[in-house]
C-alpha cells in the first residue's frame, strides 16, 4: 500500500512466507554470508591454545568481513566453463578442450565476483546443516538462507515513510516459526535518517541517520543479536565534507554454544567507528580517507579438564582484540 498526503509519502508491504521442513534447492538455499573472521591472523598470537583455537573455530570479526575483505573474481576461463565431454586434456584430435564439459560449478553455481565475507559456492543440504550452528546469527537471524530457508513459516511487514526528502523513516517487523525445533524468531528494527541542512535551508547536505534492530529466538541456543548504527555526512565547505559512521553488533547465547572442546561461546560484541574527510574532485567523483578502530570481544566458559581428560567443570574467560585501521579510496565516474 502506498500513498502521500501533506508532503508525506508512505509505503506498506507485507508478506507470508511458508517453506516445509524438506524443501530444497541447491540454488536458492546456499547461505550467503558464513561466518566471521580471524583478525589479522590473530590465532597465531596466542600460545593458550583455547584463544587461538577459538579464532579458528568462530572468529570475531563480522564487521571487518563486511568492511574491509578483499574483492576476489572467479572469471569464466577454459578450466571452468561447463559443457559435456569427460576428458580433462587438450588432444590433438579435438578442437577444443573436454575439459570445459568437467566444471559443474561455473556457469550457473559461480559469481564472478564476491566479497570474501561472502560465498558463491553451492551446498549440499547435509553441508549446510553442519554449518548452521557457526552461522552468524547477527545477520538474518531467522532466514540465514533468505525466503529459501527451509522449515519456516510466518510473516513480516515494513513501513518506509518520508517527508519532503528531509525525513525518512522505515519500520520493520517480521516472525517465523521453525517447527522442527519449535523455535520462534522475532526480529524488529527502525531507522531514521534527517537532513538537517535542507530543513533549515541551507545549501548544504547535513544529513544524521541511525538505526537499530533486535532479533532473537526463543529455542535451540536462544540466542539475540541488538545492531545500532549511527552515521553522519556533512558538507564543511567547498568540496570537503566529513562522514563519520558507528555501528555495534551484540550477539548472547542463553544457552552455551560449544565450538571447540574447551570453549562455549556466551557472548560476542563488536563496534566499529570510521571518521574522516571526503574531497569531491569531479561530479560524482570522490577522494576519501578514514581512520577506524575495530574492537572485538568474545565471552565464553573455558572448560577445566579433569584427569581422565573429562570436563570437570567451566570458568568464564574472555578474549578482546583491538584494531587500528586507515582507509583511503578514490571513487570516479567515467
Amino acid at each position: 500500500v502506498a500513498g502521500s498526503f501533506a508532503g508525506f509519502n508512505f509505503n506498506l508491504t507485507g508478506m507470508y512466507l511458508q517453506n516445509d521442513e524438506n524443501f530444497w534447492s541447491e540454488m536458492a538455499s546456499a547461505s550467503p554470508y558464513s561466518s566471521n573472521t580471524v583478525i589479522l591472523n590473530s590465532n597465531g598470537l596466542y600460545v593458550d591454545s583455547v584463544y587461538s583455537n577459538l579464532l579458528v573455530n568462530f572468529g570475531m570479526a563480522s564487521l571487518e568481513n563486511l568492511y574491509f575483505s578483499v574483492y576476489n573474481s572467479s572469471a569464466l576461463y577454459q578450466g571452468n566453463i561447463m559443457s559435456s565431454s569427460t576428458s580433462n586434456v587438450l588432444t590433438a584430435s579435438r578442437g577444443e578442450s573436454s575439459y570445459t564439459y568437467s566444471r559443474l560449478y561455473n556457469n550457473y553455481k559461480s559469481t564472478h565476483f564476491y566479497r570474501n565475507g561472502y560465498s558463491a559456492d553451492t551446498k549440499k543440504r547435509l553441508e549446510v546443516d553442519e554449518a548452521t550452528a557457526l552461522m552468524n546469527p547477527s545477520i538474518n537471524m531467522a532466514l540465514p538462507y533468505g525466503l529459501a530457508t527451509p522449515d519456516r513459516k510466518g510473516f513480516a511487514v515494513s513501513l518506509d515513510v518520508d517527508w519532503t526528502e528531509s525525513v525518512e523513516l522505515n519500520a520493520r517487523f517480521s516472525q517465523y516459526n521453525q517447527d522442527a525445533i519449535d523455535n520462534t524468531y522475532t526480529t524488529f528494527g527502525v531507522g531514521l535518517g534527517v537532513d538537517v541542512g535542507r530543513i533549515i535551508g541551507l545549501d548544504r547536505q547535513i544529513l544524521i541517520q541511525g538505526s537499530y534492530e533486535n532479533a532473537s529466538e526463543d529455542a535451540y541456543y536462544e540466542r539475540s543479536s541488538n545492531r545500532i548504527m549511527v552515521g553522519a555526512s556533512i558538507d564543511v565547505w567547498g568540496p570537503i565534507a566529513l562522514l563519520a559512521g558507528y555501528q555495534m553488533v551484540e550477539q548472547e547465547y542463553d544457552v552455551e554454544m560449544w565450538v571447540t572442546d574447551a570453549a562455549a561461546i556466551t557472548k560476542a560484541s563488536e563496534a566499529l567507528l570510521l571518521v574522516g574527510p571526503r574531497i569531491k574532485i569531479a561530479p560524482a567523483s570522490y577522494i576519501s580517507l578514514q581512520y577506524g578502530l575495530l574492537t572485538d570481544e568474545v565471552s565464553f566458559n573455558r572448560a577445566v579438564f579433569d584427569d581422565d581428560g573429562n570436563v570437570a567443570s567451566t570458568a568464564g574467560d574472555k578474549l578482546g582484540i583491538d584494531k587500528n585501521v586507515f582507509v583511503a579510496d578514490v571513487t570516479v565516474t567515467f
